[in-house]
């Protein structure tokens, strides 16, 4: 795709000469001065062999300002892939429309389905919905749900939750995210749990970290749809003080900082992962740090949601897992649920927030 050099990445325009359109246009022009007197002296990006604030798109014109050069960062997902390692696998700054077109994610849907490859095994009847963590999209267990449905044959439905993924335009909020899964169950033919088991059917909610305490609330207000939940690194405390500010200063930090520096963070993090995996459910479609998930669910008690929760419960949680497990509020979150005699806890020894993420893990996963 070829863009004019003198569009900007993220500048958009309201049409209606409010002080967004003022902004945009000065923005622009900020762009197109730049554009003409910065960047013949500027290095060579080794990468791409261009000038360093020009997309990263080889075949794509658009120069990045100073504004928007970090907005869209990715690393892209490439056949030489799996012989990068984190030291060399490189984060690359795109426009707005070259970074939807190289991203992994399909922006044309916000949910996909997998379903098991293959044809001759049967189908287990099983449906599970998964729900990322703050700053991912649907694609953090597109990889968990292709092995489910390839070893045990369950259909899997991914969902991009309120600003993050290909709603990244939109506010997160509770009410949003329950419509992006309302959306999700209606666009995939989900009818209710007696509806589906009629037919032999059974349907499933997924949910890990922050997708885990949003689950809470999906299993309350769409009990109808579940006929059990699985909670992964979600049995923390968040209303407490110290648990509340941990979280929240560590999305306050990517809230505030460009989609180059929120993927330099989280690569740290990650560093422990399996790089190809990390690439398929992290890196290749951004992170989303701008979404502010916890603020999203800063007014909400989820203590009142958890005896709400009328079906069987699985819980994956690490040994080491500090951002995502307390032990004491993992009894008391049983201890609250109408089934918790049909609840089940499967722990996985010296497995932190990202055990699912890691060879060691992935398989019993």
């Amino acid at each position: 795709m070829k863009t004019t050099s003198s569009e900007c990445s993220t500048a958009t325009s309201d049409g209606n000469g409010s002080s967004g359109e003022r902004d945009y246009i000065q923005h622009k022009v900020d762009c197109d001065i730049l554009l003409k007197f910065g960047s013949s002296t500027s290095s060579l990006n080794k990468i791409t062999g261009k000038p360093r604030g020009f997309c990263a798109n080889k075949d794509c014109d658009a120069f990045l300002c100073k504004r928007c050069k970090d907005s869209h960062s990715l690393i892209p997902l490439r056949t030489e892939n799996d012989k990068c390692t984190w030291k060399t696998a490189k984060i690359e700054r795109f426009c707005r429309e070259c970074y939807k077109s190289t991203n992994i994610l399909d922006f044309s849907r916000k949910s996909d389905v997998i379903e098991p490859q293959d044809v001759e095994k049967p189908r287990s009847g099983v449906t599970i919905v998964f729900l990322h963590g703050a700053g991912g999209c649907r694609a953090s267990y597109h990889v968990h749900s292709q092995a489910l449905a390839d070893q045990h044959g369950h259909r899997g439905i991914t969902v991009d939750l309120a600003g993050h993924g290909t709603r990244w335009d939109e506010k997160c909020t509770m009410e949003n995210c329950l419509g992006a899964v309302k959306e999700a169950l209606h666009e995939h033919g989900i009818k209710t749990s007696q509806e589906e088991a009629a037919e032999e059917r059974y349907t499933f909610l997924c949910g890990g970290s922050w997708g885990g305490f949003i689950g809470y609330y999906i299993m309350e207000e769409l009990s109808e749809y579940f006929c059990g939940a699985i909670f992964e690194g979600s049995t923390i405390d968040i209303t407490q003080k110290k648990s509340w500010l941990y979280w929240k200063a560590i999305t306050k930090v990517l809230s505030h900082s460009s989609s180059y520096n929120q993927m330099k963070f989280v690569r740290r993090k990650w560093s422990r992962a399996n790089l190809l995996f990390s690439l398929e459910t992290k890196f290749a479609c951004g992170i989303y740090g701008k979404a502010d998930p916890f603020g999203a669910i800063e007014k909400w008690n989820f203590w009142e949601s958890i005896p709400n929760i009328n079906c069987p419960c699985l819980f994956l949680l690490g040994t080491d897992d500090k951002e995502g497990y307390d032990k004491k509020t993992h009894k008391k979150i049983i201890s609250l649920l109408p089934q918790r005699e049909k609840c089940v806890t499967k722990f996985f020894p010296g497995g932190d927030h990202l055990y699912s993420s890691t060879e060691k893990h992935f398989t019993v996963w």
